[in-house]
C-alpha cells in the first residue's frame, strides 16, 4: 500500500500575490520595528537595574546598626513591615 504525500496547507510563496510590496517589505518593515523594540528595551532594563541598584543600596542608620529604609520585595511580605509613610499611600490608592 502506497501512503500518500502530505497536503500542502498554505500555497508557496509568491510575492505577487502579496499585493504591491510584496512580502519582502513587510518583513523588513516588521523585522526593523522589532530591531527598535529589542534596543528600547535593552536601554529600559539598564535604567530600571541602575534605579533598583541605587534604591536598593539606600540605608540608614538605626543606634549602632544600619537599617534598610524599605525592605526587599519578597513573597509574603506583610504590608505592616514598610514604613508608615508607604502604608498611607498604599491606604490612599485603595480607596481611589
Amino acid at each position: 500500500m502506497r501512503i500518500p504525500a502530505p497536503r500542502r496547507r498554505y500555497r508557496s510563496y509568491d510575492p505577487a500575490h502579496d499585493g504591491p510590496r510584496g512580502a519582502g517589505a513587510d518583513r523588513r518593515t516588521t523585522s526593523g520595528a522589532l530591531a527598535v523594540a529589542e534596543r528600547v528595551l535593552q536601554r529600559m532594563s539598564e535604567q530600571i537595574a541602575e534605579e533598583q541598584a541605587v534604591v536598593g543600596s539606600q540605608a540608614t542608620h538605626v543606634t549602632d546598626r544600619a537599617v534598610r529604609l524599605v525592605p526587599d520585595r519578597a513573597p509574603g511580605l506583610e504590608e505592616s513591615a514598610l514604613p508608615p509613610e508607604y502604608q498611607r499611600i498604599l491606604a490612599a490608592v485603595r480607596q481611589a
